[in-house]
C-alpha cells in the first residue's frame, strides 16, 4: 500500500492571504482539469483573425486532425506567452481543451518560426498562399488519411 504525506495547513490570519490562497488553489485545479481533458497536437497556423478585445481564433492545419479552428484566449495582450507560437505560418505544439464544442488553447510552444520565411517578401506572400490554398482545400476535423 502507498503511503500518504499530510501538508500542513498554512495559517490565514486575513482575507487578503485568504484570497491569494483561494486564487492559487483555483489555478492549479484549472491547470488540472485542463491537462485531464486536453490534447497535444503539432500544426501550423493557418490564419489568424481578431475575435474580442483580447481573443483570437486561428484556423491551423494538423496532421492527425486536419484543419482546426481554435480559440486563443489573450493572444492580444502585451505579454501573452502565446504571443510567438500562435503568428502566422508558425508551427508548434499546442495543448487544447475543449468547452462547449470549442476548442481552446491551454498552453502553446514554437517549434518552427520560419524566420528567413518572414525577412523575405516573396518568400511570406507564397508562404501566405499557399497557406490560403490549404485552408479551403482542406476540411475541418477530416484527419490527413495517409
Amino acid at each position: 500500500m502507498g503511503k500518504f504525506q499530510v501538508k500542513p495547513v498554512p495559517k490565514i490570519t486575513n482575507k487578503t492571504q485568504f484570497m491569494c490562497q483561494l486564487d492559487v488553489d483555483t489555478q492549479h485545479w484549472v491547470r488540472t482539469l485542463a491537462a485531464r481533458n486536453g490534447m497535444t497536437i503539432q500544426g501550423i497556423v493557418l490564419r489568424v483573425t481578431d475575435y474580442n478585445d483580447k481573443d483570437a481564433l486561428l484556423t491551423m492545419l494538423t496532421r492527425r486532425h486536419g484543419r482546426l479552428t481554435v480559440k486563443a484566449r489573450g493572444l492580444r495582450r502585451k505579454n501573452s506567452p502565446l504571443i510567438a507560437p500562435c503568428q502566422l505560418l508558425s508551427y508548434g505544439e499546442f495543448t487544447l481543451f475543449e468547452y462547449r464544442g470549442q476548442y481552446t488553447i491551454n498552453e502553446a510552444q514554437s517549434i518552427e518560426l520560419f524566420t528567413p520565411l518572414r525577412r523575405d517578401l516573396t518568400k511570406l506572400s507564397l508562404g501566405t498562399y499557399f497557406a490560403q490554398v490549404s485552408e479551403v482545400l482542406s476540411q475541418e476535423d477530416m484527419p490527413n488519411p495517409e
